[in-house]
């Protein structure tokens, strides 16, 4: 399985006038390029260090276009040997990048990882995150050449989480369709499934060939599930995607999902022809391995195609270049023409080779399955005990506001008693409405109290802090200096407003689109929001009680936007009717009723809802004659959720009143 990931050619960078010609000539003519480095390179008194070193990098690539491996691997060697300190670093990186392939290719993975570690300390100097998710790319595919799943998908995975942060689609579906063969190489399909569908959403026409081979990767999964109507489904995909194409060169891996499904269908005849497509593509692309398993595959349902190859040849280049898949079947249909010819002294010897390399695929086999399951207990029983933390974290958080807020309310009771108690002896003739109005002071102060709370969770500040780090660690300076100052900016906003009992509408909004650019900043802008304001509404003007958005918005982002299926999208709309001001804050998220959080968060949600309550009618002047908040469960046309809307409705009023 050939990956199409990385840049196998060098590309120029500052060099002398001379050698940047050779440079233009290399696409047209590696000989012509080849044959002038060498003749500089016969008299180098004239050259300096750096001089040598590119020309030796176009001898790798002339080489690399000329299908000598194995020459290309030496040249890039003596550049890199050649390097002076001070040679381009981007130029450097990309040499180790070449010769790490090379050496992949020449079957020496372990090698070609100790070279992509060493050009991966120069692509951190150079902060060159694209250079970098590349070639954690190619370690990790040397790693799952070695069988080691575990290192192989941590790489991988790296890789994915930087092409992430670039937004270069290109590079994401690379990375996620490796991450999908990898987890179907190792028999866990439904990982793969998944990998290669989400592949497929970021293949667009920057890359038209990986959508291609995308979607021949998801016929060969569901055909190695015996699923054979769902293979044939993306078997016709992949030929329409085909047919968009000039460059051609993959469809190699097609021909034979197809040569595969008519062997499974009996359809020998057609099965025939896709195999002398495969034999015949690979050759052009110079796919020694898919060309040795085509001809094998083709002997199996054809004996007597033996007859126009050299079987035996072919075995020991196979054996030569450890193609254990492919020796299995030749072995097999190796023993039967012996057995024809008569020549069954040899024909044992195969036999036995045979039965031991099938042995051996077997332990292999069976390795992969038990180390596979077990790399998926231990990421399982991490994401386990990060709950486990995560819960008790939250439910110590919990005791500790219980415990606080109890204190609160005692002391609160006291100095209540002692100014009541005070006033009573004053204002003896005025109990009554100082009384009542003690009491409406304290509602207020703890609504208030409870809003600012609400406000300025510490999960918020906890993770905001957090996602800070990240950026340093990274040394993303700029973006954590941003997010610092806008941390800060909302921080301040928020103590400033929670000292006072109204603030204008636009005061309001500026806070609340503070606290979502930083929640966007944290999720990697996973959810997209807007905010409509009927015209006409002065938002300078009106006043609404501090705080009083916010919390619904929070909800939406961290409970409604959680396992949504869908694009997440928030709306918030204000309007003015009969006098009244109109907010509704909707999420097309998975729902109040299929929310996995309900339980935690019921408690909470319902305190909160009955604060917000009493904000609205206090600000009303307890004079509420409508409902002050509503709650309305989104459902499709069969009554699954799709998301929320929260209604409120306050008094329409300006400064002054």
């Amino acid at each position: 399985m050939v990956f199409l990931f990385g840049n196998a050619k060098a590309q120029p960078f500052l060099l002398p006038k001379e050698i940047e010609k050779i440079y233009l000539i290399l696409d047209e003519s590696p000989k012509q390029a080849l044959t002038t480095c060498d003749s500089i390179l016969a008299s180098p008194s004239h050259l300096s260090e750096t001089d040598k070193a590119h020309l030796h990098i176009i001898r790798s690539d002339a080489y690399y276009y000329l299908e000598d491996i194995y020459k290309s691997s030496e040249a890039m060697q003596q550049a890199i040997q050649l390097m002076p300190f001070d040679f381009p670093i981007l130029k450097k990186i990309e040499a180790y990048n070449s010769f790490g392939q090379n050496l992949a290719s020449l079957g020496n993975p372990d090698s070609a990882i100790m070279i992509y570690k060493e050009g991966m300390e120069y692509a951190k100097k150079a902060k060159d995150s694209i250079q970098i998710s590349n070639l954690y790319f190619n370690i990790g595919i040397e790693y799952k050449t070695k069988s080691k799943f575990d290192k192989a998908l941590t790489y991988l995975d790296s890789s994915y989480q930087i092409t992430l942060l670039t937004k270069d689609s290109v590079s994401i579906s690379h990375s996620l369709r490796a991450i999908g063969y990898l987890n179907e190489f190792y028999y866990d399909f439904q990982a793969a499934q998944k990998a290669y569908r989400k592949a497929l959403s970021y293949t667009n026409i920057k890359d038209p060939p990986m959508r291609c081979v995308t979607l021949t990767s998801l016929g060969n999964l569901f055909y190695h599930q015996d699923k054979l109507d769902s293979c044939y489904f993306y078997i016709q995909e992949a030929e329409n995607c085909y047919r968009t194409l000039s460059d051609q060169n993959t469809i190699v891996y097609l021909y034979k999902l197809k040569s595969k499904y008519f062997i499974a269908t009996k359809d020998t005849v057609q099965a025939i022809q896709m195999l002398d497509s495969v034999i015949t593509k690979s050759v052009q692309v110079g796919d020694y391995e898919e060309y040795l398993g085509g001809t094998f595959l083709r002997v199996s349902i054809d004996s007597n195609y033996s007859k126009k190859i050299n079987l035996e040849k072919l075995i020991r280049e196979a054996e030569k270049r450890k193609m254990q898949e492919q020796l299995s079947l030749g072995y097999k249909f190796y023993v039967q023409e012996l057995k024809r010819q008569g020549r069954y002294k040899k024909a044992l010897f195969y036999q036995e080779k045979a039965m031991e390399l099938k042995y051996d695929l077997m332990k292999a086999r069976n390795q992969k399955l038990v180390k596979s399951q077990l790399v998926r207990f231990e990421v399982k029983e991490k994401e386990n005990q990060i709950k486990v933390l995560k819960l008790s974290n939250e439910l110590q958080e919990q005791e500790n506001e219980a415990k606080l807020a109890r204190w609160v309310s005692i002391f609160s009771v006291v100095l209540a008693l002692l100014v009541g108690g005070f006033l009573f002896f004053l204002y003896q003739s005025k109990k009554t409405r100082l009384a009542a109005k003690e009491k409406q002071l304290r509602q207020l102060s703890e609504a208030q109290s409870a809003a600012f709370r609400a406000q300025m969770n510490p999960h918020f500040i906890f993770n905001s802090l957090n996602s800070i780090k990240g950026l340093i660690i990274k040394e993303e300076n700029r973006k954590a200096a941003i997010y610092i100052s806008k941390f800060s900016k909302l921080v301040r906003l928020v103590l400033e407003n929670s000292q006072r009992k109204v603030v204008s509408l636009k005061e309001e909004l500026e806070t609340l689109e503070l606290y979502i650019l930083l929640e966007k900043l944290r999720f990697r802008d996973e959810f997209e929001h807007s905010i409509f304001i009927e015209g006409g509404l002065k938002t300078e003007n009106i006043i609404i009680p501090p705080i009083l958005i916010q919390p619904f918005v929070e909800n939406s982002i961290w409970h409604g936007f959680r396992n949504n299926p869908r694009k997440n999208e928030l709306t918030i709309q204000i309007t003015e009717k009969n006098q009244n001001l109109l907010v509704s804050i909707e999420d097309n998220g998975v729902g109040r009723q299929s929310n996995q959080d309900k339980e935690l968060t019921k408690n909470h949600t319902s305190y909160g809802i009955e604060i917000t309550r009493k904000r609205i009618e206090f600000f009303s002047k307890n004079k509420c004659d409508f409902e002050p908040l509503k709650f309305i469960d989104l459902k499709d046309e069969e009554q699954n959720p799709i998301g929320t809307r929260v209604e409120l409705k306050l008094p329409l009023k300006n400064k002054g009143e």
